[in-house]
């Protein structure tokens, strides 16, 4: 039999090469999808946007509303199990994360009107369990967590780090910038929303 040569001859049966493109190319996209599906939570914290903070003086502290958010770039569901926020400092400065909040409905001239004892019985509520917080596959997750410290990075120039664990121990984090002015913070026991570089 004389075949063209554009004609191959697979398992007996004649057949045009070109014919099998779509039949590859189905192949191996079903793969890539197969491989997408299962690859594991990879769970990613965001840079700071902004931030509620309390300076007081009484309570010999700071207290912090932190609205957080973390995607995931995996395609299955992960489990956030841990949140830490760093400062890079002599020695490094650690929020105390006290947990995760809802807060309340109020007005805007409340939020900004809040003192450090006001803004814990009125201002939020601590949900319990604070972990393990959910982010579905190739979605991003919003939560606000409150923190406390008895040291902040007040006139310095540093960088913040979030490190996030996840899943089986695994961990990521992100580094950005932060300033907060001492003439910013002076004020006492009042509750306060500044970005990540505050002059």
């Amino acid at each position: 039999m004389i075949h063209s040569p554009l004609m191959v001859e697979i398992f007996g049966q004649v057949l045009d090469p070109i014919s099998l493109i779509p039949a590859i190319f189905a192949t191996l996209l079903s793969i890539y999808n197969w491989y997408q599906l299962r690859k594991p939570a990879d769970i990613y914290p965001y840079p700071l946007i902004e931030y509620g903070y309390i300076q007081s003086d009484y309570h010999k502290g700071y207290q912090l509303c932190l609205p957080m958010m973390f995607y995931n770039k995996g395609s299955n569901r992960g489990l956030i199990t841990s949140i830490q926020v760093r400062f890079q400092s002599n020695p490094v400065i650690e929020l105390e994360i006290l947990g995760r909040a809802q807060m309340n409905d109020l007005s805007i001239n409340a939020v900004y009107n809040f003192d450090w004892d006001s803004f814990e019985e009125e201002g939020y509520t601590i949900r319990l369990p604070t972990y393990p917080i959910a982010v579905e596959g190739k979605y991003s997750e919003d939560v606000i967590m409150i923190a406390q410290s008895t040291n902040f990075p007040i006139g310095k120039h540093t960088e913040c780090q979030i490190i996030v664990g996840f899943d089986d121990g695994r961990t990521n984090s992100c580094k950005f910038p932060f300033y907060l002015s001492k003439e910013s913070a002076e004020v006492d026991n009042m509750l306060r929303w500044y970005k990540s570089i505050e002059n």
